[in-house]
């Protein structure tokens, strides 16, 4: 079978800005970004079914839309002959062609002419169309596997919350059949509720020092070798650092915008108001780099009693207070005057996160098995995508 060019297969066309205020939360219509649905609205851009590739930030990531649909500006969504090619062999194609390793710059951009230069096997239409429909069938078997698990992360997500909610307002010793009731007072703050009565509830300001982060210009981005590590909201997922997603400047960088360990990082300003307080601990690898200025260090010897509250319940019911309809953030102002339960005992506090440790790390290791189960299913189905859409199996009659 002759390969040919991509661009005799598909045509990718630009999205289209959408304004804000046609955005409604009960849209119709999904709207798309770069990775995926980012709202919805009562208009549509195309009417087709099609396959929507993202343009820019989320560059080469590909999402199939079945309905009438809105592409924003940093997408492209796919046309093509409906008489010569099938719809999701086209998607499953795109799939395999690992088009987010096309993107340059440093807001990755997708080029179509580099995706059009690309060439494929395309085999005919029937053939397209058993193979299609074979995939359909089993990927929808293996994605159903991968929801399973993923709400199993979500349960366990929730267990760990209620864990740590329960301990930082209740304490260790809070009753049972060997256990007598402990003594408890009324916090005088409606989502903390009773607390044990000789627990102090206070202001974090008197707890340790919110720093803001780093301002830079366009101008002061360098390379990994010529400059500094800007922590940012990309770099905290799931309570650790990760370096999937760097920038680096030349920016001249005071003492106390440097990373110190057991400094809690703490994404303090985003589009999204779910985003606003993920956090990490610094340790040994992720010190002496600096943060950007969406984000906010709180500094404080009480770190890993703060880690557990910033990952609780508690702060979570103080959200709206950095909500507004413009931009979400927690000020420095807005993070000091947070309200936290606190033993008053030092031992107290260190017997709480020693027993948090070991019960969060156990339910950390499932979540983790979990994920690797995901993985490995994800893995299963690319290969299995790849070997049809390739011709290297063939679907039998």
């Amino acid at each position: 079978m002759e390969k040919i060019r991509l661009g005799r297969v598909l045509n990718l066309e630009y999205g289209k800005p959408l304004l804000d205020e046609k955005r409604v939360e009960e849209g119709l219509f999904p709207v798309y970004g770069a990775n995926g649905i980012k709202g919805y609205s009562n208009e549509y851009y195309y009417d087709t079914k099609s396959i929507v590739i993202g343009r820019k930030g989320s560059a080469g990531e590909i999402n199939l839309t079945t309905e009438k649909f809105w592409p924003l500006d940093v997408t492209y969504f796919v046309t093509f002959d409906t008489s010569k090619y099938d719809l999701f062999f086209l998607y499953c194609l795109l799939s395999i062609l690992d088009m987010p390793n096309l993107a340059k710059g440093i807001k990755p951009g997708l080029n179509r002419n580099e995706v059009y230069d690309i060439k494929v096997n395309i085999p005919p239409l029937p053939a397209q169309t058993a193979i299609a429909n074979f995939l359909d069938n089993k990927c929808s078997k293996i994605d159903a596997l991968i929801e399973n698990e993923e709400k199993i992360i979500l349960e366990l997500h929730e267990y760990k919350k209620l864990i740590i909610q329960k301990v930082t307002t209740k304490g260790l010793n809070h009753g049972g059949k060997k256990i007598p009731q402990r003594k408890m007072k009324q916090s005088g703050i409606e989502w903390i509720g009773e607390v044990p009565e000789d627990w102090k509830v206070l202001r974090l300001k008197y707890l340790g020092k919110a720093i803001i982060g780093l301002t830079y210009s366009p101008q002061e981005l360098a390379s990994e070798y010529e400059g500094t590590l800007v922590l940012r909201a990309s770099n905290v997922q799931d309570e650790a650092i990760t370096y999937d997603d760097c920038v680096y400047v030349t920016t001249r960088i005071p003492d106390i915008k440097r990373t110190k360990i057991n400094d809690i990082l703490i994404c303090s300003r985003n589009g999204s108001v779910k985003l606003i307080g993920k956090n990490a601990l610094i340790d040994e690898k992720s010190e002496n780099h600096t943060f950007g200025a969406f984000m906010t260090v709180f500094r404080s010897q009480n770190y890993k009693y703060l880690h557990y509250f910033f990952n609780s319940e508690n702060f979570k019911s103080q959200s709206g207070l950095f909500s507004t309809s413009t931009v979400f953030q927690l000020t420095t102002g807005i993070l000091n005057d947070l309200l936290i339960s606190i033993p008053q005992d030092d031992d107290e506090e260190k017997t709480i996160t020693n027993y948090l440790d070991k019960k969060i790390g156990t339910v950390n290791k499932l979540i983790s098995i979990k994920q690797k189960k995901i993985s490995e299913l994800k893995d299963y189905k690319k290969s299995l995508i790849y070997e049809y859409v390739t011709g290297k199996k063939e679907v039998k009659p």
